[in-house]
């Protein structure tokens, strides 16, 4: 998301420098600034939607894991001595 922003900087100061006449009277300059504008744009609203999509299937998936979890008859499991020798001869 920093390269889309940089990049809608960059175009915006280049096009102003283009009107503003710091900048030598190039169409190419000109086009390439809006260009460069656009392709920021562009770039910052897919990588916010992806980001957004990602956290939703990340989160919907975490439900049904914890669903599926609550479903099962899981029981608590209580250390023993037998437990706790076999896990010291490892």
């Amino acid at each position: 998301m920093i390269v889309a922003r940089v990049a809608i900087l960059a175009g915006v100061l280049l096009v102003g420098a283009f009107l503003a006449g710091f900048v030598r009277t190039d169409a190419l300059v000109l086009v390439v600034g809006i260009a460069a504008t656009l392709a920021g744009i562009g770039f910052l609203g897919s990588s916010r939607g992806s980001l957004e999509y990602i956290t939703a299937k990340i989160r919907a998936s975490e439900a049904r894991r914890d669903g599926l979890i609550d479903g099962m008859s899981l029981r608590t499991v209580q250390d023993s001595e037998w437990g706790s020798e076999s896990r010291s001869r490892r």
